[in-house]
């Protein structure tokens, strides 16, 4: 028995198609293991995913350098069916890259209802998070995927627009605007 040992990353990583083959055989894979994997070059993002869906659902948000990991594998293989409802909540609180949390952010958004919406926005933090606010109008920093997450809320209907303005120091924000009844 392999299993739990330096031996099963050397095994999986010299034998790649027999493991994506077997994805179903009862492997014990643990952290090291787990980071060996995701950190190879041998196995493609779309590869990476399919070992996600197969290890212990807490092996993914570890530490922050595994939960960037893990989201960026998840934004660059463009498969976002989690089977774990809390998965995407825990990868948004514990990544610190910003630019794949948006973007995973506005991608779960476009398939999720309103409730939902408000737990990711609430997830993100920080002015994000205002933004559930329907009384608010929140400024963002005028950042390309800021700009794709209010395209997202405005196309789902969550926002009725948003528009550039100034904020402080002069710097380009965007004002979130929501509607009015």
């Amino acid at each position: 028995m392999i299993n739990n040992t330096k031996s099963l990353s050397k095994y999986l990583l010299y034998y790649p198609k027999e493991f994506l083959s077997n994805l179903n055989w009862s492997y014990n894979i643990d952290y090291q293991t787990f980071m060996e994997l995701l950190k190879s070059a041998t196995f493609k993002d779309e590869d990476k995913r399919r070992i996600l869906a197969i290890v212990d659902v807490n092996l993914l948000t570890q530490d922050v350098d595994t939960a960037n990991l893990v989201l960026s594998i998840i934004v660059n293989s463009n498969d976002l069916d989690l089977s774990n409802d809390v998965l995407p909540l825990n990868l948004l609180k514990s990544s610190s890259n910003t630019k794949l949390r948006l973007q995973f952010a506005a991608r779960m958004i476009s398939r999720h209802n309103e409730l939902d919406i408000d737990t990711y926005l609430k997830a993100l933090g920080g002015t994000y998070s205002i933004i559930s606010d329907k009384d608010k109008r929140p400024k963002l920093p005028d950042y390309e995927f800021n700009r794709e997450l209010l395209e997202t809320l405005k196309r789902v209907g969550y926002i009725s627009s948003y528009s550039p303005v100034k904020g402080k120091d002069n710097l380009p924000m965007l004002k979130v605007n929501h509607s009015t009844k």
